[in-house]
């Protein structure tokens, strides 16, 4: 698995300089959203994780393990604050083609596969009408 990396970085390292840029550049454009049909499996998430071989955002995707709900009213409404974790189970480099999966594999790489995110949204409720 570690020759995987090393490979990877080697084939990237060949290319000279001005070409890793280029492709350096071009993956800090790519979105999580885009890469859908880059991951043939279905998982709950997919999101940005730095390639151990060519450092260039590539992606990770897993399932939710985890959440924590807490409510935080204000002026305008209540809103629930979700802090959602996730579990790595594959990762995909669009730039150098490494893809690695399963947590031996990811654990190997020195990719930390645990992925953490918050959403806030607005609670959304039905006010009470008194209809008894």
């Amino acid at each position: 698995m570690k020759l995987r990396v090393e490979a990877a970085r080697a084939a990237f390292l060949e290319q000279k300089k001005a070409e890793r840029e280029r492709l350096l550049t071009e993956s800090e454009l790519r979105e999580p959203e885009q890469q859908v049909a880059f991951f043939p499996n279905r998982y709950d998430e997919i999101w940005i994780q730095p390639c151990p071989a060519c450092a260039c955002r590539a992606f990770m995707t897993g399932d939710q393990t985890g959440e924590d709900i807490t409510q935080e009213p204000d002026e305008y409404g209540i809103w629930e604050v979700v802090d959602r974790e996730f579990v790595g189970e594959e990762f995909k480099c669009p730039t150098c083609e490494l893809a690695l999966a399963g947590s031996d594999e990811l654990d190997a790489a020195g990719i930390n596969y645990i992925h953490e995110d918050r959403q806030e949204r607005e609670m959304e409720y039905e006010p009470d009408y008194g209809n008894d």
